[in-house]
Order: C-alpha cells, then sequence, then structure tokens
C-alpha cells in the first residue's frame, strides 16, 4: 500500500525558492529554503553586544527623558502653588478692603485651605511671620502671610529640596520693590536662577534682590 504524504505549508512570499522538507512527527513540512525550527530545536539568542547596545540605547533615553518628567512634575506642582497664592492675595486683599488694615493670620481671612492641613507657628523656609498663626502648610509648601512693616505679601514656598525656599509672592504692598504684582521668588541662599529662571523662563538680569530674596517678575 502507497503511503499517503501529509501535505506541507507553503511560506508565503516564497514561491520560486528552493524547496526543501523536515520531518516533525508524522507531518512533513515543506520550506521553500527557509530555516525552520522544528521539535527541540533550540533557537539563536543575544550575543553580549547585541545586549550592550539595548542597554546603551535605553541609558541614552533615560537619560534624557528623567530630567523632562522630572521638570512638568516640578512645574505641575507650581502650577498649583500658583493658585494657593492667588487665592491668599485675594482673601488678603478683600480683609484690607473691609477693614482698612492688613491681615496678619489666617484666623482674619474669611478663607480655608483644606490641601494645608498644617499650622505651624513659624515658617520652615525662612520668611518671617507677625504671629504664629501666620502659616499654613502641607508635607510640601507653605502659605505665609507676611504682613511687616515693610511690606505686606502673600507668599507660597516649597519646603523640600532641590528648591526649598522657591516660589511665588503677591506683593501687596513693599518699601524695595513695586507693590500691587506677582513675582516667582528664590529666597536665601537658593542658586540664582535655578528655579524662576530654569524651569520658568524668567530673564535672569529681570528681578528685584530685597528682603534677602530675589523677586523675578
Amino acid at each position: 500500500m502507497e503511503k499517503r504524504k501529509e501535505k506541507g505549508f507553503v511560506i508565503p512570499g516564497a514561491e520560486g525558492n528552493r524547496e526543501s522538507t523536515i520531518k516533525q512527527g508524522n507531518t512533513t513540512l515543506l520550506t521553500a529554503g527557509l530555516p525552520v525550527h522544528a521539535g527541540n530545536d533550540s533557537v539563536r539568542g543575544f550575543t553580549l553586544i547585541e545586549l550592550l547596545v539595548v542597554v546603551l540605547i535605553i541609558g541614552i533615553l533615560s537619560a534624557i527623558a528623567l530630567p523632562q518628567y522630572q521638570k512638568a512634575v516640578w512645574k505641575s506642582k507650581a502650577t498649583q502653588l500658583q493658585i494657593l497664592v492667588k487665592s491668599l492675595a485675594d482673601a488678603q486683599q478683600a480683609y484690607y478692603l473691609a477693614n482698612s488694615t492688613w491681615p496678619t493670620k489666617f484666623s482674619d481671612l474669611d478663607i480655608s485651605f483644606d490641601s494645608l492641613p498644617l499650622a505651624p507657628s513659624s515658617s520652615t523656609t525662612g520668611p518671617s511671620v507677625s504671629s504664629t498663626d501666620a502659616v499654613r502648610a502641607n508635607n510640601d509648601v507653605e502659605l505665609i502671610v507676611n504682613s511687616k512693616t515693610l511690606f505686606k505679601l502673600s507668599t507660597g514656598m516649597f519646603k523640600n529640596q532641590p528648591y526649598k525656599g522657591c516660589g511665588f509672592v503677591f506683593a501687596h504692598y513693599a518699601t524695595q520693590l513695586p507693590g500691587n504684582q506677582f513675582y516667582c521668588v528664590e529666597f536665601g541662599n537658593t542658586t540664582a536662577g535655578n528655579f524662576c529662571v530654569k524651569l520658568f523662563g524668567y530673564q535672569a538680569d529681570r528681578y528685584y534682590d530685597a528682603y534677602y530674596t530675589r523677586f523675578y517678575y
């Protein structure tokens, strides 16, 4: 009796190439001159050089992408801080219009900041305060009611590195810089331009140096 030959599988696009056959169990596979691994045949792995190239590419991409990601995260945080400072400034301005004097503490204001549950008696970022109820904070930022003889400010600053002491100020009144203006600020020993210039694009030569702080505008 003539043995029946199983029909092989023809690889598309390989017509006209040299054909060969291999056995897999009871089935004959028809190839088109292309290598086919059957059964337990080993498959070629990556060489050391290929792996090193992949690792190098991943390292380059990480070096480019990680700083951009970190910058985007900080800009997002800073945008939220700007909103808080503007809300504080509006509340202080409303108090002044109603009382003809500037508030010195948060209990004077008709506003609450639910995202800032902490009420420390002083600032951890450096600015001076005129009462023990002039700061609201969380683990990342703090808002400050700055009411001194020389200035009336609404201040928001980051508490942690790399931007500790950096943030935003609305100056209602100040003796050493124009009032009724919003500023990006770097307090104390912060590297000049590290926050306001590099992160937000303020011009490096456009700032007032006052009260141990750089006020970029």
